[in-house]
């Protein structure tokens, strides 16, 4: 765990997670080991998996405050800001003069309220046009606001009109891999947002 924090402290995501996989494997009853695990797998975009290990070591100490704030930043970098937003104030909480955790929770407020924005403008277009671009958009916002089904049918409209549209094939696969992991699991996080620093911001260590 020491290893891997210290790793997770110099940025070098792939060295902690390959940390934080042995402390399982050494520790598997340890809920810090699973928490940080899972913060990890986020870190590196597999939100099933991550958002698991998070979860199941939560529910095995659901006082533990390791990882809160990086949980909180994974959960924004993947557009479950409802997730994100509640774990910021629960890292303020604990941290009341914490700036990092102000500002993350102020911008995942905001994306939020953005997010519902996008979308109420959507809705109300009942016909959007034959341009790869606007249904690219159109399925990133429903799959942020959580309907797996009508991004999965944008991004599939948006490769029938632009099939050299790359990001629109990385976008249509985690739609699909969130909608497998959405029927073996209560919910699935969604994946787009890309602005929210994971800097740990004090030097808190899980005991």
């Amino acid at each position: 765990m020491a290893l891997g924090l210290a790793y997770w402290d110099k940025n070098d995501y792939p060295h902690a997670l390959e940390s934080f996989q042995r402390a399982v494997k050494v520790g598997p009853t340890s809920a810090e080991a699973h928490n940080w695990l899972g913060v990890a797998l986020l870190e590196k975009a597999d939100f099933a998996r991550g958002h698991g290990r998070v979860q199941k070591g939560r529910r095995a100490r659901p006082e533990i405050r390791a990882g809160l704030y990086e949980f909180g930043s994974s959960l924004a970098k993947g557009g479950e800001l409802a997730g994100a937003v509640e774990a910021f104030q629960k890292a303020l909480a604990l941290e009341p003069n914490s700036l990092a955790a102000h500002m993350n929770l102020g911008v995942a407020l905001r994306e939020k309220a953005m997010q519902k924005a996008r979308l109420r403008i959507y809705a109300a277009w009942p016909h959007p046009p034959s341009n790869a671009n606007v249904q690219y958009e159109l399925g990133q916002t429903l799959r942020q606001s959580g309907d797996l089904a009508g991004a999965i049918s944008a991004f599939e409209k948006a490769l029938q009109i632009d099939p050299e549209l790359r990001e629109g094939y990385y976008a249509l696969g985690v739609a699909l891999k969130q909608q497998s992991a959405s029927t073996r699991k209560p919910s699935a996080v969604p994946a787009s947002l890309r602005t929210i620093s994971t800097t740990r911001p004090g030097g808190r260590r899980p005991k």
